[in-house]
């Protein structure tokens, strides 16, 4: 049991990393997307391209809503280590926390193509009438067959989770 307690102390430390610089650098994508970097004499210049203010904060918003799936499913993970850290390995909570984890692999595919479709029509909008049109990403669609078996997973533990429970009070 201290193995599961000392890799879940661990994993905890990176998943707490990435929830924190995972929003940091899509804001900082999103104003460094407007840099160009310019030698002039062997001098690098930074010039800020005039991408309209109203643009960047689109394209802000698309990112964060593209990885707000992302976002989710590492702080299911985090309370499924934070339970495993605490001992509680078969509880009813994980096995939701595994549900949960595994619908947000199947939304997530689905979201990029959302998000992916409503970019291009800006694209569409803003350029009318030279229509161009980006190619749709489909994203990682084998997220979807993962989701699908840790929602199994999901089940199984419920019922280890009862079978943990009928056991723990038989003498």
């Amino acid at each position: 049991m201290t193995n599961i307690k000392k890799i879940s102390t661990y994993v905890l430390y990176i998943l707490n990393f990435i929830l924190i610089t995972m929003p940091i650098g899509i804001i900082l994508s999103t104003f460094i997307s407007g840099l160009d970097i310019i030698q002039s004499d062997g001098v690098h210049i930074f010039n800020y391209r005039s991408v309209p203010f109203e643009d960047r904060i689109y394209y802000l918003i698309s990112n964060l809503i593209e990885n707000l799936p992302l976002f989710l499913e590492l702080i299911m993970l985090k309370k499924i280590f934070i339970n495993y850290k605490n001992e509680q390995i078969f509880i009813i909570d994980n096995a939701r926390n595994f549900n949960y984890l595994g619908w947000l692999l199947i939304i997530n595919p689905i979201m990029i193509i959302v998000v992916t479709i409503v970019r291009n029509l800006n694209v569409i909008i803003s350029t009318f009438p030279n229509v161009t049109l980006n190619n749709i990403n489909l994203g990682d669609l084998s997220d979807i067959f993962y989701g699908l078996v840790i929602i199994t997973i999901s089940y199984v533990m419920s019922e280890a989770s009862k079978v943990y429970n009928e056991q723990k009070y038989t003498i």
